[in-house]
């Protein structure tokens, strides 16, 4: 049996100056009849040439026997619990927790049961520090634009407030679980029209509130183009932002209570994590460390 042909259109797109080839581009419509049949011939050809492998069937229930005991992803621990995500035969992996005094394992949110029709994704989740409250962003159809939810863990209620645009979200939670800080985009609409995947700013949500009516923190005036990744010091006084820009980023403590910000690193094209342990913070970079380097100062 010959190779299925693959059929070639012709068509080209003008990006950035630069001709751009897209000749496969009618595959991407999953759903079109032409597109249905080039899999079914590709699957009968792939079936015609593996059917001569000895031992093909007992390596195929071999290897699927295998994939079914899933993948374990790093756990996250809090005061009482910890958190984790497994994938198995499903779709989505699911997200577990785990009492550390009992070792009682549930499941707290699995994507794959909250749709028949669109397929449904867990994209991030931030415990509180006691594990009682779980915040997590589900989006559809692998869009990413991701919708954030809060869980009671403990009752296994949703609080009633949901917080669209927190695509790629990065939250805290305050010690006290009375609220945290996150990011989020622009609602279409309130910034001009082809911004709206932009200007990615840092607010503060109250539990029971409104997110509409959640402060902005940090972001105004910077370029549209920055992302933000958010940690609070052990002693809630100070917010630890990282300010991602592409290839480089600056790090910042903001002052919660006076809004004075306090450069750590700035205008470097170099790359820095950071994190705060026992009043210092910690800080990874490759700044004249091509493999990296390890570097603490007091805050």
């Amino acid at each position: 049996m010959n190779y299925p042909e693959t059929k070639r259109e012709e068509i080209v797109e003008i990006i950035h100056g630069k001709k751009v080839d897209d000749p496969y581009r009618w595959l991407e419509n999953f759903d079109a009849p032409e597109v249905q049949e080039w899999l079914q011939k590709q699957h009968k050809y792939y079936e015609q040439i593996l059917s001569k492998v000895p031992n093909y069937q007992k390596h195929f229930r071999e290897i699927k026997d295998l994939l079914s005991l899933g993948i374990l992803g790093v756990p996250i621990q809090t005061e009482q619990y910890l958190f984790y995500q497994k994938s198995t035969t499903e779709d989505q992996p699911i997200l577990y927790c785990q009492d550390k005094a009992t070792n009682e394992v549930k499941e707290v949110v699995n994507p794959n049961q909250l749709s028949n029709k669109n397929p449904v994704a867990l994209d991030w989740f931030y415990p509180s520090k006691s594990g009682k409250f779980l915040a997590y962003g589900l989006s559809a159809n692998g869009d990413e634009w991701s919708e954030l939810h809060i869980l009671n863990v403990e009752t296994n209620e949703l609080l009633q407030e949901k917080i669209p645009r927190t695509r790629f979200c990065s939250l805290c939670w305050e010690k006290n679980e009375k609220g945290f800080y996150y990011t989020r985009y622009p609602i279409p609409g309130t910034v001009p029209e082809g911004e709206e995947n932009y200007n990615k700013h840092i607010f503060y949500h109250k539990l029971g509130t409104s997110w509409e009516e959640d402060p902005k923190i940090f972001g105004e005036g910077y370029p549209p183009t920055n992302h933000y990744l958010v940690e609070l010091t052990e002693d809630q006084q100070f917010l630890l932002i990282s300010v991602m820009k592409y290839t480089n980023n600056d790090l910042f403590l903001f002052n919660l209570k006076d809004g004075h910000l306090i450069p750590i690193v700035e205008n470097e094209d170099f790359l820095f994590s950071a994190t705060e342990i026992d009043g210092e913070i910690w800080i990874l970079t490759n700044k004249n460390h091509p493999r990296w380097a390890l570097y603490k100062t007091k805050r």
